[in-house]
């Protein structure tokens, strides 16, 4: 509690006036520290605006802390690994109702091409909306709910958007996902996969490696920051949308540490960082708990990035978009009314699936018969699996 006051001394002059911490023993999820506001000290002193409000329990928008669910999924896909180059440049993406979607770094600077364990650390937001378009918003999401997260909607509220963190959560949410994230949870789960795990001990061995690795986070963090500890440890901060909440959360083989600040009534904060915010308390809760820890485990290496994004990866469905509202000319007779369905990319070895039935190879432009209702169009491989999907309107 001391430590999370003194952080809010700080933050005040930033208009910040809360705090929550939570931290738990990554090969258990038993709680160790659940501090859930800053409360009222013995001199009176308040460091809650509303100390009967439970920080860790609320519900906040996660920003970029659910990146890491975004990549695990890509990973475990084998659609990209941390060494894939991935592009950060411009983006432009149809969202339906002629409406766009632009994604912007946080620094606004473009990079080109950089490595997916590079743009996980560094937390860039262009290349995590096109690894979410590789693997689509549904499976992230499912992936979310086997890792404990509750109310969620579906892939249609969140669109691109679910990549940079519009998903509200609890700190407590957060925190179990992370270590159920890590290679060090020891717990079973019955209705989860893979006796207890969703994800494979490869896909989190890469999210350790691209959470861990100093170099990864240069590009927006810097090699030298708060961030940066003397024994291994994953970490990844969060900004929601207006500034109004801040979040830190990593984990090493023995803790998963979990820092929310910002205002419990949703009133932004004043130019607070990723790095300024929570990062500072994460980083002293992290030096305390470990103490007495000898560095004996080292430090992930970096990788220098090399691996082209696999051509069969960049194929998705580019017509009809998702959430398109498609009209009918009550003038032309229906069966003469037709709507191109056409995939971008290589679509060789691929197939067309319209609501469950099979249409056609995708290398060409399938040209359906439109029927009014709601419509779910499926890419998928020759094994079945779901490449891409969208759903849309016929009125």
């Amino acid at each position: 509690v001391w430590a999370a006051r003194e952080q809010l001394k700080e933050l005040r002059k930033h208009n910040v006036s809360d705090v929550a911490v939570l931290v738990l023993e990554t090969k258990t999820g038993k709680p160790v520290v659940y501090v859930a506001n800053g409360g009222v000290a013995q001199d009176g002193a308040r460091y809650s605006s509303a100390s009967q409000i439970d920080g860790i329990q609320s519900r906040r928008q996660l920003g970029s802390t659910i990146k890491p669910f975004v990549y695990a999924m890509a990973y475990e896909l084998g659609v990209i690994d941390p060494s894939t180059l991935l592009t950060d440049s411009p983006e432009h993406i149809d969202v339906g109702d002629g409406r766009v979607y632009q994604p912007r770094n946080y620094d606004h600077v473009f990079r080109g091409f950089v490595g997916a364990g590079e743009a996980l650390g560094s937390s860039m937001n262009v290349p995590a909306v096109r690894v979410l378009n590789l693997v689509s918003e549904s499976r992230v999401l499912e992936a979310m709910h086997k890792l404990g997260f509750g109310d969620l909607g579906d892939d249609e509220q969140y669109g691109p958007s679910l990549a940079l963190g519009t998903v509200d959560a609890t700190l407590w949410e957060l925190a179990e996902a992370y270590r159920r994230l890590s290679l060090f949870d020891e717990s079973k789960f019955d209705d989860s996969e893979k006796d207890g795990e969703f994800f494979s001990k490869a896909t989190k061995q890469m999210i350790f490696e691209s959470l861990a690795v100093p170099e990864n986070r240069r590009f927006t963090f810097g090699i030298q920051s708060p961030l940066q500890l003397p024994f291994p440890a994953a970490v990844k901060t969060g900004t929601s949308k207006d500034m109004r909440d801040n979040w830190c959360v990593g984990y090493t083989s023995e803790y998963t540490v979990a820092v929310w600040v910002g205002n419990f009534d949703g009133s932004p904060m004043w130019n607070v960082s990723g790095l300024s915010g929570a990062a500072p308390l994460w980083r002293r809760m992290m030096q305390t708990l470990h103490r007495e820890r000898r560095p004996q485990d080292e430090i992930p290496q970096y990788r220098e990035p090399q691996k082209a994004l696999p051509q069969k990866a960049l194929s998705r469905i580019e017509y009809p978009v998702k959430g398109m509202r498609v009209g009918l000319d009550p003038d032309i007779p229906p069966h003469l009314q037709k709507l191109p369905l056409r995939v971008e990319g290589d679509g060789r070895g691929l197939l067309l699936y319209m609501n469950g039935r099979r249409l056609s190879s995708a290398e060409r432009i399938h040209m359906w018969t439109p029927r009014f209702g709601r419509h779910r169009l499926e890419l998928r491989d020759r094994g079945g699996r779901v490449v891409d999907d969208v759903s849309f309107f016929v009125r």
